[in-house]
This record gives C-alpha cells, sequence and structure tokens, in this order.
C-alpha cells in the first residue's frame, strides 16, 4: 500500500507538472506515464476531483488521492472495498463511491453505506442534489436511468436503454450520455406539463469514435466528449477536435481534466473557453465544424 489517510503520502520523486508550450500557459500536464508508473498509479475509467483540483481514481478495491500540486499519492481507504465501479463528488464535498448495487460514502478512510441502488451501478455523475446512474438489469442487456435524490434520499427510474450506454454526466434538467459514436441528452419530465415524459435528444455524433467520456461546461455552453485518442467540443452547432488525449474527462471550477488510459497521463485545461473560442476562430475561415 501507499499509506493510508492517516499515514504521509508516497512523493513522485520528479516533477510531472510542466506547462505544455504547444498547447497555451493553462493546459498542463499533471501526470506523465513514467510519473505514473513510479508512484504505482492505475489510471482507469473511474475519476473525481475535487475543489482544490487533487485527482481522486478508483482501481477497482482502493482509492487513490494525487496532488498535482506538490505530487503526494495517497490510498485513502484503510482497507480495500471491493466491486468499486465510478466515483463522484457531491456538491458539498463528500465522495461518493458507487459499489455496483450499493452507494457509499467516504468517511474516516471507510466507505459508510448510503443506500442500495435498484439494480448494478456502472456509473455516476452528480449535478447540484440530484445523483445520476445508469444501472445494468438482471440480464446485462440494458441500460436503466435512475435519479437519486441526495437530501431525500430515493430513487426515481427516468428511462430505459436497451444499448448499453458508454457515458453519462448530470446537467440542469436532466443528463446527458453517449452510446458508440453519438451524444444525447435526456430530458426529465415535468408532471402537469406537456413534457411529463422523459424526451431524449441526438446532440452530436463523431462517425466512427468509440465516446468514452462526457461533460458539460457551463460556461462557455459547450459540451465536450471524448474517445481514448481524442477529446472534442460540441458548440455553436458544430463539432470540433479540441485536444489529440482522450480517456475520462472531468470538470472542476471551471477546469477541464482528461485521465487518459491509453496514455496513462493526466491533463489539465485551466481555460477550455478560451482554446474552444481560438479554435472556433481558427477553423471558422478553412471549413465547416464536423
Amino acid at each position: 500500500m501507499r499509506g493510508t489517510a492517516g499515514c504521509k503520502a508516497l512523493c513522485v520523486a520528479f516533477v510531472a507538472m510542466f506547462i505544455l508550450s504547444a498547447c497555451g500557459g493553462s493546459t498542463r500536464l499533471l501526470l506523465s506515464r513514467e510519473h505514473a508508473a513510479e508512484a504505482g498509479i492505475g489510471i482507469g475509467r473511474a475519476a473525481a476531483v475535487d475543489t482544490d483540483g487533487a485527482v481522486f481514481l478508483a482501481d477497482g478495491s482502493q482509492v487513490v488521492r494525487f496532488d498535482p500540486d506538490d505530487n503526494s499519492v495517497e490510498d485513502i481507504l484503510n482497507e480495500p472495498a471491493g466491486g468499486i465501479t465510478d466515483i463522484a463528488f457531491a456538491e458539498d464535498g463528500v465522495l461518493l463511491i458507487l459499489q455496483g448495487a450499493q452507494l457509499g460514502a467516504f468517511f474516516g478512510g471507510k466507505v459508510i453505506p448510503v443506500t442500495d441502488a435498484p439494480a448494478y451501478g456502472e456509473m455516476m455523475s452528480v449535478y447540484g442534489r440530484s445523483l445520476y446512474a445508469a444501472l445494468r438489469d438482471s440480464a446485462g442487456a440494458a441500460t436503466l436511468f435512475q435519479r437519486y435524490e441526495l437530501d431525500r434520499r430515493y430513487w426515481s427510474p427516468l428511462m430505459r436503454s436497451d444499448t448499453r450506454i458508454s457515458a453519462i454526466c448530470g446537467v440542469r434538467g436532466g443528463c446527458l450520455f453517449a452510446v458508440g459514436d453519438s451524444v444525447f441528452k435526456l430530458f426529465e419530465a415535468v408532471p402537469g406539463t406537456k413534457a411529463d415524459a422523459c424526451q431524449v435528444v441526438l446532440l452530436c455524433a463523431v462517425a466512427g469514435a468509440e465516446i468514452t467520456s462526457v461533460v458539460a461546461d457551463e460556461a462557455s455552453e459547450a459540451v465536450f466528449f471524448a474517445d481514448a485518442d481524442m477529446t472534442y467540443a460540441w458548440a455553436k452547432g458544430g463539432v470540433y477536435p479540441f485536444f489529440p488525449v482522450g480517456g475520462s474527462l472531468r470538470m472542476r471550477a471551471g477546469k477541464l481534466h482528461i485521465i487518459s488510459q491509453s496514455t496513462a497521463q493526466i491533463v489539465r485545461i485551466g481555460s477550455p473557453r478560451s482554446r474552444l473560442n481560438e479554435i472556433i476562430e481558427g477553423t471558422a475561415a478553412e471549413e465547416p465544424p464536423r
């Protein structure tokens, strides 16, 4: 073990953060493949970023906290907790941990059970005081979208999809999700109105892509999504190649984090809105976006 929450963290021997000069001063490589290997950090799909910019990574039985400010690494669980499928921060700073059919919260080095999920939970995303989850049905062939109210503590079914999804992101009025090469938005039902049932709208698609993650940036009114090798942006009705690294995307405090499984790197883009504007302005005169 690298240590527990109460023990001294293991420090990476060399600094992994540096400015990526080709991409502007607000883009930084927080963790390189070499330093990830040296520190024994496994980079999987399940990840979260706290308000201080620390990156939390789950490997199935342990959650690792990586602090890019001092390059320290620590295992936050006193003992391994089996079956971790996803992690996410609530708006009050509590780290939520999804263990298949159980949702828990991190406290005092342990996972404290919060509630049982209606089915096996594969992934989740928090928006405000709502948690959106993609659950696998008993046959393993369909995805069940459900919302969990963190304050009232109850689950509400939203939709069933016969196609397995690969990404989910809670947003105002519902959630974004990805299937294959396409990104959709699920609009929640509004009782007592014409929108009394959930609606699904296609936002965008990139032919041939296998989308692994999707996040929304309300500041720029853009949606960022990624496959294994590339991050894209959907804005102003078009799709733009945004950054030549893909994987899991996390937005925190206006900064976009790209946690790449294929390159074993973590990249932080400090001002995705500015970078996106530059890309749109630079491509507008050349050719229309895909």
